[in-house]
């Protein structure tokens, strides 16, 4: 049962959900296809499915990243769809605009939780990078003890490092966000992990100033 419309982005609606036979709370990201036709819908579907691979492998290394537990296809309906992990909290962003700027101790804490997130990203068999990272894409939550922990959002237009081949499914998005794309990606060269660790950095300022450093 979809409860309440959380957003929207280029790849997809997110909804927040109740699963009625289990009673659990879960996101629901929608890929509406019906309107894509032939070589469009396949380049959305895969590059959809993809972030679906991501978010599952990575949801199991770092619990600082939302994982995911079903995703499913109903081409003749016109709909795409993933289950993943509802988080109940706040974005940084809005965190940030409310509270200013946050103490040193308590940036520290929560960057070495995105750095975890990052760690698993970076550094596995096969190295990820999220190529939009900033403050709308951690959320701030508690977990089960009460203790603040953040949460790494939105695989949309990661990029499998040095293993991209077809360049159709990361054209879109490869800018980024403005403010914290890394100079490579403004000038639509390769990227690497070192581009996560750029908007990370413009992340830990606004952390630490409750401003951009632009």
């Amino acid at each position: 049962r979809v409860l309440k419309r959380l957003g929207a982005g280029s790849f997809g609606t997110v909804y927040k959900v109740r699963d009625e036979a289990g009673g659990w709370i879960e996101a629901l990201k929608i890929l509406g296809v019906d309107r894509l036709v032939g070589a469009e819908a396949e380049n959305m579907r895969k590059r959809f499915l993809r972030e679906a691979q991501i978010m599952k492998r990575l949801g199991t290394e770092s619990k600082h990243i939302v994982g995911l537990s079903t995703y499913e296809e109903d081409i003749e309906a016109g709909l795409i769809y993933f289950l993943m992990e509802y988080v109940e909290g706040r974005p940084l962003s809005a965190a940030v605009s409310q509270e200013g700027p946050f103490a040193v101790e308590r940036v520290v804490r929560l960057a070495l939780q995105i750095c975890d997130a990052l760690i698993a990203a970076h550094e596995g068999p096969e190295p990820v990078v999220h190529r939009d990272l900033k403050l709308e894409n951690v959320m701030l939550a508690t977990d089960r003890d009460g203790k603040e922990i953040v949460k790494v959002l939105d695989f949309g237009i990661a990029k499998i490092a040095e293993k991209e081949t077809d360049v159709r499914l990361t054209t879109a998005g490869t800018l980024g966000t403005p403010g914290y794309a890394a100079p490579e990606q403004l000038r639509a060269e390769p990227v690497d992990a070192r581009t996560d660790l750029f908007a990370f950095g413009v992340i830990l300022y606004a952390l630490l100033t409750g401003r951009d450093p632009w």
